[in-house]
């Protein structure tokens, strides 16, 4: 098993750590005693400002949008770090959550699933885009494990323009992939710790 898939089973497994929720009775069960105070503590001078609910873009999907799904399709390493080799890519792909990613890529059982925001998009379009991701991720992951593949699934948000400061912070403490790519020239990645 590779590196990458390897640290993706431990990432899961914590994950699980995380979600449990009887912790009481698990210690209780081996006669431990539970923290006084949590391990980690959010420190942050930053004023946290809520995520939009409304706004969106509520029209079909636009030229620009449509354009952004095909250039991505097309120019995989946008989004595949590792060799592009035998990674193949399809639009509109179906989710079993009844969601349709814009671009997906597959290699094996592993899933790059990948939402676009054309530059047309407004800041809630922007800040759905990193939530979608988000979804997309959980819901490719559950995929995963559902047909007991190694839960590798990876989710990225593709823009055409730089994130609003807020929402460049949002995507970071979500770690979520952001690329933003001019068509005429090549994507960067968007410095994201974590991502």
């Amino acid at each position: 098993m590779s590196w990458v898939k390897q640290g993706s089973v431990i990432q899961e497994a914590t994950q699980d750590i995380f979600r449990c929720r009887n912790w009481t009775h698990l210690l209780q069960h081996y006669e431990l005693e539970g923290l006084l105070q949590p391990v980690l503590a959010l420190q942050t001078d930053d004023e946290v400002i809520p995520p939009p609910i409304t706004g969106f873009s509520g029209e079909g999907e636009s030229e620009d949008h449509r354009l952004l799904k095909e250039y991505v399709l097309n120019h995989p390493a946008i989004v595949i770090d590792d060799n592009i080799q035998g990674w193949l890519g399809k639009e509109e792909e179906s989710l079993p959550s009844g969601d349709r990613a814009d671009v997906c890529f597959r290699k094996g059982d592993s899933i790059i699933a990948v939402e676009v925001k054309s530059h047309i998009s407004n800041d809630a379009d922007l800040s759905r885009g990193i939530f979608q991701c988000v979804k997309y991720r959980a819901v490719c992951i559950a995929w995963q494990r559902a047909l007991l593949q190694v839960p590798d699934a990876h989710a990225v948000l593709v823009i055409q323009r730089d994130l609003p400061p807020q929402l460049a912070e949002l995507a970071e403490r979500l770690s979520v992939d952001v690329r933003i790519v001019d068509t005429q020239r090549k994507a960067k990645k968007l410095d994201i710790a974590g991502a």
